[in-house]
Formats: C-alpha cells, sequence, structure tokens
C-alpha cells in the first residue's frame, strides 16, 4: 500500500518512511502523534493512540541519534550536534547520553 497525499499535501510522520536523502526533514518534526486528539467515547481507539505516540516517539528519536551518528562518522560534527540536541530535548530523562559526551 502505498502513501500518497493530494498535491499540496504534507504528513510530517512520512518524514520516518525508509532512509532520508537529507535528514533535515527530522529537525523539523515537532510534537506528537495526532497531538490535541483525544476520543474519550473509544478506549480501544485510545489505547491504540497512546502506543502509536510512543513507537512514533521512540522512532523520531532513533533515527535523530542514527543522524547524529552518521555526521559524527563523517567528520561532521558540528552539524551532529543539531540532531544529538534534538534527540536529547525529546527525551530528556534517556540515560543513554554518549552522544552527547562525543559531540
Amino acid at each position: 500500500m502505498a502513501n500518497r497525499l493530494a498535491p499540496g499535501l504534507e504528513a510530517d510522520v512520512l518524514a520516518l518512511a525508509g532512509e532520508p536523502d537529507d535528514p533535515a526533514s527530522l529537525l523539523e518534526l515537532e510534537g506528537e502523534l495526532l497531538e490535541g486528539v483525544a476520543v474519550t467515547a473509544s478506549p480501544a481507539f485510545e489505547s491504540w493512540l497512546v502506543v502509536e505516540r510512543h513507537r512514533i516517539a521512540a522512532a523520531v528519536e532513533a533515527r535523530l541519534r542514527h543522524a547524529a551518528h552518521g555526521l559524527l562518522a563523517g567528520g561532521r560534527p558540528g552539524e551532529a550536534v543539531a540532531y544529538a540536541a534534538r534527540a536529547v530535548a525529546r527525551n530528556p530523562l534517556e540515560e543513554g547520553r554518549e552522544l552527547l559526551a562525543v559531540v
């Protein structure tokens, strides 16, 4: 099944589909999946939404860390800082902050 949107429409979650040639779109991702949406009349939907929000947040954080590592490996530590900082900002309680020690 292909993800297709009408011309002029964008979905930021599509930035997580595949390996982007330019990870810069990851720096623009804000908020959470369907932020502000709550369907209290449907506990099943609410449960699904909580799980998907966590899954998407983890995927974004992993992509940010991957981009930072790739930039470091490519000898571009200055560019890696933005990705590492965004990863930490998205999950400030993560104990695995080894990335910041390197950057």
